[in-house]
């Protein structure tokens, strides 16, 4: 797991309908709610004990993700710190309290920890960790679904609250919103969102929609199938992570 990944994760948590529900039960003090959702999910309450109420997503700041990642990472990752406190140090299995010399060369030094690892498990000195509790859900040995395919799933979950992909509805252009056309709509997040959305154009093409706001039919066309696949794959997505399967794409019975 990577802190890209884990970004992911919690993107798709916070648009999870169900754990939001769950939220608003266990903050309302309405028991019966949550007892429900709790048969239907059985990973929710575990949840809901290390994340808590999920930050608003749309608005977070860099600062606020820093700030939600230092403190929640030893639950996705493993990481090396420094023992500042060894008096109030509590030995854990898999985990070593070593006094490291450090060199001048970051390199000379993490070969001293290698060495010495080696050493002590040839010797079966050492255990090896527990697994962190939340990981990715893998597939012949890796994630079930690639970075990139996710990555531009939820980039379509997240502009879903500035863009609609419906007719007759609004989009933001500006600050104001707008009566738009599903064409208009779909040439707006073409527009502007092409690099976010990792679609690629022509350099005689990408001048147009960037001077003159227009596709071809067949460009728009396909844009338009490459957004609602992923907007579908967002939408498993954020139903699987619920259920302890993150990437996962497969569609589940509730």
């Amino acid at each position: 797991m990577t802190e890209e990944w884990v970004k992911l994760w919690y993107q798709c948590l916070c648009e999870n309908r169900n754990y939001t529900a769950y939220c608003a039960a266990r903050d309302g003090e309405a028991p019966k709610r949550a007892q429900e959702l709790e048969a239907m999910f059985p990973t929710i309450a575990g949840i809901y004990v290390d994340f808590g109420k999920t930050l608003p997503w749309i608005t977070l700041t860099p600062q606020e993700w820093s700030d939600w990642f230092a403190s929640h990472r030893h639950l996705f990752m493993h990481s090396a710190r420094i023992v500042d406190d060894l008096y109030g140090y509590e030995s854990r299995q898999g985990f070593l309290l070593l006094e490291v010399p450090v060199q001048a060369d970051p390199k000379a030094t993490a070969a001293l920890l290698v060495d010495h690892i080696a050493t002590c498990h040839t010797r079966g000195e050492v255990e090896v960790a527990p697994a962190p509790k939340y990981q990715l859900h893998m597939k012949d040995g890796r994630p079930a679904a690639g970075y990139e395919q996710v990555r531009k799933a939820c980039a379509a979950g997240y502009l879903e609250f500035g863009y609609s992909f419906n007719h007759d509805t609004f989009v933001q252009q500006d600050g104001e919103w707008e009566d738009a056309s599903h064409r208009v709509l779909i040439t707006q997040i073409a527009r502007y969102e092409l690099d976010t959305m990792g679609w690629s154009l022509d350099p005689k093409a990408r001048k147009q929609l960037e001077e003159e706001g227009t596709l071809s039919d067949e460009r728009f066309e396909s844009f338009k199938t490459m957004l609602n696949r992923s907007r579908r794959e967002f939408k498993l997505l954020t139903a699987n992570v619920l259920k302890g399967r993150f990437p996962d794409l497969t569609p589940q019975v509730e």
